[in-house]
């Protein structure tokens, strides 16, 4: 289980063109994994508001619907992503964003390594990662944060593993045993020194936001 890496590139190039598709439909029926995904983009854009800065990150931005409209809002975009095709199509609509073709499971490229950010987030990308890796990946991006930033996650996940095994239970046919969704709990039980916030959107979604103190 802890070999588990993220899919084939190829596999999200063909997803590329139904992927928005897909997430409204499920949205819309109220069902795993894309349950409250418009009321999540709308927190995690209220959440980047707040910040005093205006540099974001977006790792595995897909095609690119919550960052457009923060970069539409006036931020500076950078973001990672594997997909040649979800890029594309991400950069139609951020034309002058930094979009960069890069496996985040293997941290960040070589040319951010200086940069730092007034915020990072991730949306339904997180939980390619096993749990070694998103505890390494955000150890990491903690370094890449401005003083009394923030690290900000929408996906599928809950509070408690008992909550975790109710949303499966609920989809045992169409529910992906590959993904590693965040159980929040158990997340600050591995960063104890940093502060972990946690908002319910559903049964098996929400958003968390990530404070540390020892961001330079």
């Amino acid at each position: 289980m802890n070999e588990k890496k993220l899919m084939d590139p190829q596999d999200f190039d063909q997803w590329s063109a139904k992927y928005d598709e897909d997430v409204k439909r499920s949205d819309d029926s109220n069902q795993y994994p894309f349950v409250a995904y418009e009321e999540i983009l709308d927190e995690i854009q209220k959440e980047i508001q707040k910040l005093p800065g205006k540099k974001l990150l977006d790792l595995g931005f897909g095609t690119g619907k919550l960052s457009a409209r923060l970069y539409q809002s006036g931020y500076n975009i950078t973001g990672i992503d594997f997909s040649e095709e979800m890029i594309k199509k991400a950069q139609c609509l951020m034309p002058n964003a930094k979009l960069i073709s890069f496996d985040f499971s293997q941290g960040l490229p070589k040319n951010l390594d200086e940069e730092s950010f007034d915020g990072i987030i991730f949306t339904y990308s997180i939980h390619h990662l096993n749990l070694e890796q998103q505890i390494h990946l955000l150890n990491t991006l903690k370094h890449h944060l401005r003083p009394h930033e923030k690290i900000i996650i929408g996906d599928v996940m809950t509070h408690t593993q008992q909550e975790m095994n109710d949303a499966k239970e609920k989809h045992p046919d169409i529910w992906d045993d590959e993904e590693f969704y965040i159980v929040t709990e158990a997340l600050q039980a591995r960063l104890p020194q940093d502060s972990i916030f946690f908002s319910k959107k559903s049964y098996c979604s929400g958003i968390l936001i990530l404070e540390s103190p020892s961001n330079p």
